[in-house]
């Protein structure tokens, strides 16, 4: 289990709440995010290639270039039938090719954070929009409010064959969103 920066110094949790109720519930949300991205890491760890590879592209320094960059590395997600259809693909799982792979590395521990929560990121979209390139779609996705400004983008290429390629993951604003298409949006969200 993860334990919050206060408890693995010892405070033990009856002194937290002397504390106050607000900093125990700032604990216990950050408890339930961290094992919440916990959970996450473990479902891509069904895919041993895929954090191995990453592993070694994290350990290059930035900018160098790297050999094979259009393998394809096949991961374990899943798209939801609603990113399907908007995308136009058909293929089962979605792969990450070593040169996308290696810029979601070079973003260091973001790249970390963003590909642990990767599987809850396209599990729950809130809008699907077009991408700067054709056959490229960007999934938008939230872990917060939605007027809070803050969301995630993964950007998704459909390729020849109709298989899906991750093509990068970002943290983005709503502003830079509105320069592109909406395709699609989950009811509820003005």
């Amino acid at each position: 289990m993860v334990r919050p920066p206060a408890i693995r110094r010892g405070l033990r949790p009856a002194v937290l709440i002397l504390v106050g109720r607000r900093v125990l519930r700032r604990i216990r949300e950050w408890v339930r995010v961290h094992e919440e991205e916990e959970s996450c890491f473990e479902k891509m760890n069904m895919n041993k290639n895929l954090l191995s590879q990453f592993e070694a592209l994290d350990k290059l320094p930035e900018g160098i270039l790297i050999d094979r960059p259009d393998e394809l590395i096949p991961t374990t997600i899943r798209l939801t039938s609603e990113t399907r259809k908007v995308s136009g693909i058909y293929g089962l799982s979605l792969s990450f090719s070593r040169l996308s792979l290696k810029h979601v590395a070079e973003k260091r521990g973001e790249g970390r954070r963003l590909l642990s929560v990767l599987p809850v990121m396209l599990s729950r979209p809130i809008e699907i929009r077009t991408a700067k390139e054709i056959n490229r779609f960007q999934v938008i996705s939230s872990s917060k409010d939605y007027k809070s400004g803050r969301l995630h983008s993964v950007v998704i290429e459909r390729m020849k064959n109709g298989d899906g390629r991750i093509v990068t993951i970002f943290q983005t604003d709503v502003g830079y969103l509105e320069h592109y298409e909406l395709l699609w949006r989950t009811a509820g969200i003005t």
